[in-house]
């Protein structure tokens, strides 16, 4: 978008402290996203690559500095939907996490994620795609809180419609991944990571 353009243009000819900058930026994340914060990204990739290591590494600065090395990680294992035509499971593998990988569109899909639990598994992953949720993020969300466990959110193909940039928090999500140069109009390879604020500070 021409807007857009002319805001690059203008910051290119400026000098920010960069915590001020990514500040701002989940100011106007969270007004859109209804989140706690947000964060700026290279893409929706790099924000699922960032939601993985936040789950896997947490606050610790020490893991974080390790990852991809999961070797002193408590939790390593992320369920995630089963990859089929848009297959965005790379990402979150990038961070260092062993996938276990479900049928998430099988009847008994909720059943399935449930019995995979266990002390080894930092998060739930989903995928939407703008067809039939299965399972319903707010029964996915229910039960991974059930687990203490975070839920992250591929939104990448979510918009339209816009409410899809609040859509996935209202419904419980932790951590949910949009991409910036798709239907934000935004520059390309850029997006959108938000969710909740320990999350975010870790990402």
């Amino acid at each position: 978008h021409p807007e857009v353009l002319q805001a690059m243009m203008e910051a290119n000819s400026a000098f920010v402290e960069i915590d001020d900058l990514e500040a701002a930026a989940s100011r106007v994340i969270v007004k859109a996203t209804g989140a706690e914060a947000g964060l700026a990204t290279c893409s929706a990739s790099a924000a699922l690559t960032l939601a993985a290591a936040a789950c896997l590494a947490g606050n610790d600065p020490d893991l974080m500095d390790r990852l991809p090395d999961v070797s002193g990680c408590p939790r390593t294992e992320i369920i995630f939907y089963q990859p089929g035509p848009f297959d965005y499971d790379h990402p979150i593998r990038t961070a260092g996490a062993k996938l276990v990988t479900l049928d998430y569109s099988a009847p008994d899909a909720l059943d399935r994620i449930r019995k995979a639990i266990n002390p080894r598994t930092a998060a739930i992953g989903y995928v939407w795609l703008g067809t039939k949720e299965s399972p319903a993020i707010a029964d996915l969300a229910k039960l991974a809180h059930e687990h203490d466990l975070p839920l992250i959110i591929d939104g990448a193909l979510s918009l339209p419609p816009v409410d899809n940039l609040h859509s996935f928090i209202d419904r419980g999500a932790d951590l949910v991944a949009i991409s910036g140069g798709k239907h934000l109009g935004g520059p390309q390879n850029s997006g959108i990571l938000c969710g909740r604020k320990n999350l975010i500070r870790s990402a």
